[in-house]
């Protein structure tokens, strides 16, 4: 019963975890708001394997107006790129943000790293 209980939850959590994918520490590039009022941030690298990606824009992460950690996100950006820090963010796999015909990966968390 034990052997099977422990199967079972490393299971289901190796599945949540399969549904994103981690930047690596990163430099900030650029950090603007689009005109469609998102938040874009271009990373020095590219170190993901998000599904959401349009070929040629795998250096950005897009986080729509209305996410709830938007404030949190866009606060954390400018503040890596303007004390050139560095940032490490867990993408989702399963939310893509389209703007126009591009697809971007959207974070779930972000972390402002202190080297």
């Amino acid at each position: 019963m034990r052997i099977t209980l422990l199967i079972s939850t490393l299971a289901f959590s190796l599945n949540c975890f399969s549904a994103g994918s981690g930047t690596g520490d990163q430099n900030i590039e650029l950090v603007e708001i689009t005109s469609w009022d998102n938040l874009r941030i271009k990373l020095v690298n590219e170190q993901h394997s998000s599904t959401c990606v349009t070929s040629g824009k795998e250096k950005e992460i897009v986080i729509p107006k209305d996410d709830n950690n938007f404030d949190h996100f866009m606060t954390i950006a400018l503040t890596a790129f303007t004390t050139n820090k560095k940032i490490y963010m867990w993408l989702d796999n399963d939310s893509c943000v389209t703007q126009g015909a591009t697809r971007y990966p959207r974070p779930m968390t972000m972390a402002l790293r202190n080297y």
